[in-house]
């Protein structure tokens, strides 16, 4: 079945369209980070992941998730976005997300400074 192809097998239409999670966000205040800086962020005291080229700590949320921690233990620090939309997260826990948006990627579709410096 389907629900048995997890991480990345199954990206079509996923990875094409956006994340409701991070098009609830309002990037217009929140700076770029580096992916590399994400990357540093990948444990239990201090937890980034993204979704849509949106940067959420989930630190806070870490023991609350109601896959366990572990999941998001395995996934910290990277890009998330097919994962999250694999697992068919609810439209309340893509509303929920909206809280832990700290960035936007570096260079990515949200970053205001981009479009100004390759102009």
């Amino acid at each position: 079945t389907r629900t048995e192809t997890r991480m990345g097998a199954e990206q079509s239409s996923s990875s094409a369209s956006s994340s409701a999670a991070a098009e609830a966000v309002d990037v217009s205040s929140l700076e770029a980070v580096s992916l590399g800086e994400v990357a540093k962020h990948d444990g239990e005291e201090s937890l980034w992941i993204v979704i849509d080229d949106v940067v959420f700590d989930v630190t806070k949320f870490f023991n609350d998730h109601p896959g366990g921690p572990e999941i998001l233990l395995n996934h910290a620090g990277k890009d998330v976005s097919v994962e999250f939309e694999d697992a068919l997260h609810s439209d309340s826990a893509k509303e929920q997300m909206k809280q832990f948006a700290v960035a936007v990627v570096a260079g990515g579709k949200h970053d205001s400074k981009k479009e100004k410096e390759s102009g």
